[in-house]
């Protein structure tokens, strides 16, 4: 079962994206603790977060993924961010979220800036507590990114969300 904002990421995957899964790479990890700590000097007020496969050191898409949240300093953050980044990709002012994608050293990185901790940024967040914590559900995850190597991104998309969904809601799900 998939949360309303799920089904919309979901749609927003082009056809005919492909999954790239590799094998967990430290180099992939040194790049994004490089990249915080650059950000924490940049924006020294505001709260850095790393998630994804390069924080939890399990197979992926060798993506960093990286949200910052800003509070009070968000229209500031969001202008650093720019010099250093470039233009956005993204930028939801309903929400305020904004959205960079550049590659740092050959890794390709997912920058989310947000004003507040989002309640769907939470559950990654939890997800994460849960995944550093049992490295069953790490090796069952791992197992069900490779699986989908080569296949459909959505698809691949897809199996990562119920995983995730699974493990935070298992008497809903």
């Amino acid at each position: 079962m998939l949360l309303k904002e799920q089904e919309e990421y979901l749609q927003a995957i082009p056809d005919g994206a492909i999954a790239h899964v590799h094998s967990f790479d430290e180099h992939a990890r040194e790049v994004a603790l490089r990249l915080i700590e650059d950000l924490k000097i940049a924006l020294p007020e505001a709260t850095i977060l790393h998630f994804g496969s390069t924080k939890t050191g399990i197979a992926g898409e060798n993506e960093i993924d990286i949200g910052v949240i800003a509070r009070d300093t968000f229209m500031t953050a969001k202008h650093t961010l720019s010099g250093m980044f470039g233009d956005p990709v993204l930028v939801d002012g309903k929400e305020h979220l904004v959205r960079w994608t550049p590659t740092r050293e050959g890794f390709p990185v997912e920058l989310f800036l947000m004003a507040k901790l989002s309640p769907r940024i939470q559950e990654y967040l939890d997800t994460q507590r849960l995944l550093e914590a049992r490295g069953d559900l790490r090796s069952q995850l791992e197992r069900l990114k490779f699986s989908f190597d080569g296949k459909s991104l959505r698809d691949y998309t897809k199996a990562k969300f119920e995983f995730f969904n699974s493990i935070l809601h298992p008497r809903v799900m």
